[in-house]
């Protein structure tokens, strides 16, 4: 991996190390605003509005300030006023613009972020056929990248110390959807921000290596724009990409060897015409957020997190046989 310095899995990270973090504040409507309370300084920042109806939004520090990816209106992708978050700070960041401030600080509104710690400004990798920079984390299982896009179909490094089991991204281009790739799942591409999935080629229906992945399209790979992609991948003791089986009845437990505190879950099998939606629970949460709309939380809670892992409170997302795909990351 042509990186400046290569980033080594020493066997996992501790619970609680201030590699990921789920935080809530109330809205003031203040320009400005500094949300200060994270033990680390975060290089993904993914932030939801709970009691009201708004759009999720991803930030990356490689990207910088300014500028967001949105998963429910990617008509708001890319230029300067849509960012929502102004600065990257040591122990959180700054909420801000003029546009779509009621995105993350509207009076009265309840917002939560789910923020992990990468590896700050970025290192290049040249391991690909499109060089990227990379800001990764061996310890989190994390890593962004950012790249111009050329066309085609071509490798591109991803940064992590293995093969990503989850990833997910697209072009910084108004419209633009965002295709995920699922460990196990190489022939079906889903949209994290739609119920539904496809067999075009994004990934080149390839699993990436331990350096690279396919850009295939435009979505991984239109000529001439900004890229960003997220990945993620099992690290002990702290976080864990998987599928569970479902029993049709409460009770039914997955063991991970921690207690989180954020899961999100997706069915996948057998049935890869059936369109359901990504669920997130986290820590703290009285119901789930479904990603693929503007609602904040709903419904009563799918998961109990115990202290190895988590139980099905009933059938749903738990369809007997059915596959479940999840990432869980430990409190």
């Amino acid at each position: 991996m042509s990186l400046s310095k290569r980033l080594i899995n020493t066997g996992g990270a501790p619970a609680g190390n201030g590699l990921f973090q789920v935080i809530t504040w109330n809205g003031d409507g203040v320009n400005g605003r500094d949300i200060n309370s994270l033990s680390f300084a975060p290089d993904l920042i993914w932030i939801k509005a709970t009691n009201t109806t708004d759009n999720s939004v991803l930030c990356n520090i490689l990207e910088g300030p300014n500028k967001k990816l949105s998963f429910n209106d990617q008509s708001k992708t890319g230029g300067t006023d849509y960012g929502v978050v102004t600065s990257f700070n040591s122990y959180g960041f700054t909420l801000g613009g003029t546009i779509d401030l009621s995105e993350v600080n509207a009076i009265g509104t309840q917002y939560v972020a789910f923020c992990w710690k990468g590896g700050g400004a970025g290192v290049q990798d040249t391991n690909g056929y499109i060089t990227t920079t990379v800001s990764s984390n061996s310890e989190s299982g994390f890593s962004v990248n950012k790249y111009i896009g050329v066309g085609g179909s071509r490798t591109i490094g991803h940064g992590l110390f293995e093969a990503p089991r989850f990833m997910f991204g697209t072009a910084y281009y108004p419209g633009f959807r965002m295709p995920t790739q699922i460990f196990d799942v190489l022939n079906r591409v889903y949209w994290i921000n739609e119920k539904s999935n496809t067999t075009a080629t994004v990934f080149g229906n390839v699993a990436p290596t331990s350096t690279t992945y396919i850009g295939a399209n435009g979505y991984s790979n239109f000529s001439g724009y900004n890229h960003s992609f997220f990945f993620f991948t099992s690290i002990p003791n702290f976080s864990k990409v998987d599928k569970y089986t479902g029993t049709g009845a409460a009770g039914n437990t997955v063991t991970l060897g921690f207690k989180p505190a954020w899961i999100i879950i997706k069915y996948i099998r057998p049935n890869f015409n059936f369109d359901d939606s990504w669920y997130i629970e986290y820590t703290g949460s009285n119901g789930y957020i479904k990603n693929d709309t503007t609602t904040g939380l709903e419904g009563t809670r799918i998961t109990t997190f115990t202290e190895d892992g988590f139980t099905l409170n009933s059938a749903f997302q738990n369809g007997l046989d059915n596959e479940y795909f999840y990432y869980a990351i430990s409190e």
